[in-house]
């Protein structure tokens, strides 16, 4: 661990910075117990030093292995760091390391977090990933805030690929389409889901209205009778260009034209690591999505 602590006591982040490059020449056996440790040093103020120090490695698959844990960092700075260098360098292996990380993770506000950095990078690379944490089956496992999360990530993709994974979206293995999630005598064959999760599941396909798939999947719902009012409203409304999905100029992640409820200030409740990752929606709220 000498090396670790050659790195530690470098003066400034490039002195720090050559010190992790000069390792690398001396072979993986130098450098990699370094990477180790930015995963796993949860002081704030040394794991940002020790992240920009490593930031010269970023072509390496155990780099960005340690990356989920970052952008999950109790420090601030650290997660502002790591997010920055994720939407940078977009690695092939970061995609690698959050599907990696998501399938192990039960914890809410960090599949949030792991589910906001894929929206912003809005990659087709991510939709695989997205795709695969909708499927999840059982009970309880997705809330519905974090379904209309990864809705909105998906639909921000514009891609068609979305198409089966928003229709097999309660993790129903022989659903055919979104039919098996909307109909209200579909409920016994497959996970049930929300109003509000199925609206946004309608409207996640806006932007493809003009595909062919889409309007294959829909079209049989135009005149459905056994629909919910607000449901039926929305598959007409897809059908005829309606529902459009816009994206924060800063942010590049999907979001609707209404204005999150205000939430308490963190002086008045408390430090949490998570206020950056947004104010879930109210529950069963689903107004201001339909664009007239």
């Amino acid at each position: 661990m000498h090396f670790l602590a050659a790195v530690r006591a470098c003066a400034d982040e490039a002195h720090a910075r050559r010190t992790v490059d000069m390792l690398e020449h001396l072979g993986a056996a130098s450098v990699e117990p370094v990477l180790n440790e930015l995963g796993a040093e949860r002081d704030p103020a040394k794991a940002e030093r020790l992240l920009a120090a490593c930031e010269g490695q970023a072509e390496k698959e155990l780099f960005w292995a340690q990356m989920p844990g970052l952008l999950c960092h109790d420090g601030p700075a650290v997660r502002q760091r790591a997010r920055a260098l994720c939407l940078q360098r977009r690695s092939a292996h970061l995609f690698k390391a959050l599907a990696t990380a998501m399938r192990g993770e039960r914890e809410e506000q960090r599949l949030t977090l792991y589910v906001e950095v894929l929206a912003e990078l809005h990659d087709p690379a991510g939709i695989e990933i997205l795709g695969e944490l909708l499927a999840r089956e059982g009970e309880g496992v997705l809330s519905d805030h974090l379904r209309i999360e990864t809705l909105d990530a998906l639909s921000i993709t514009h891609d068609p690929a979305i198409v089966p994974h928003v229709g097999r979206l309660v993790g129903h293995a022989e659903a055919k389409g979104l039919t098996s999630m909307l109909r209200r005598g579909a409920q016994a064959e497959a996970p049930k889901a929300s109003k509000a999760v199925r609206v946004a599941a309608l409207e996640a396909l806006g932007p493809l209205h003009q595909n062919a798939e889409v309007h294959a999947l829909l079209e049989p719902l135009r005149h459905a009778k056994d629909l919910d009012p607000e449901v039926s409203r929305t598959v007409v409304a897809v059908l005829n260009g309606l529902v459009k999905k816009v994206r924060k100029p800063d942010a590049g992640r999907a979001h609707t034209a209404a204005v999150p409820a205000p939430r308490e200030s963190s002086k008045t409740r408390g430090f949490n690591p998570f206020d950056s990752f947004g104010a879930p929606r109210p529950p069963g709220s689903v107004s201001g999505r339909v664009e007239a």
